[in-house]
């Protein structure tokens, strides 16, 4: 059965350049109430590979000064849906988050990155 998910509030450094989209956090993520939460996950050592950091940082507040060091914000596109698992393809009832909105009220964000494979399947 699916239940109904929530996903978080967005990370925002002072003036963002960069946006990255996520589809909604997986199950471990949401366990964790961490983007990137899952430890075979491989965002936060992309990340530090950026700023030539030889490891990730252990602690997820760490990672997130990271990542605003970066000018760098993160959010999903999904600000609640269903779904069974973790698979993107198992996402369902999609209630979106208000990109525009965030992208007018920080007009320095220049790129937009999506994670997510294809954004035709979060019917």
């Amino acid at each position: 059965m699916s239940e109904r998910l929530s996903s978080f509030d967005p990370i925002i450094p002072s003036k963002p350049l960069i946006l990255i989209l996520g589809s909604m956090p997986g199950t471990e993520s949401l366990k964790k109430q961490q983007y990137y939460g899952h430890p075979q996950n491989c965002f936060w050592s992309i990340i530090s590979s950026i700023k030539s950091m030889g490891s990730v940082p252990p602690r997820y507040e760490q990672r997130i000064e990271l990542i605003k060091s970066c000018q760098i914000a993160l959010w999903d596109v999904c600000c609640q849906c269903e779904r069974k698992g973790s698979l993107d393809s198992d996402i369902k009832e999609v209630k979106p988050n208000k990109i525009n909105k965030l992208l007018l009220e920080h007009p320095t964000i220049k790129t937009v990155l999506f994670m997510v494979k294809d954004l035709q399947t979060l019917s």
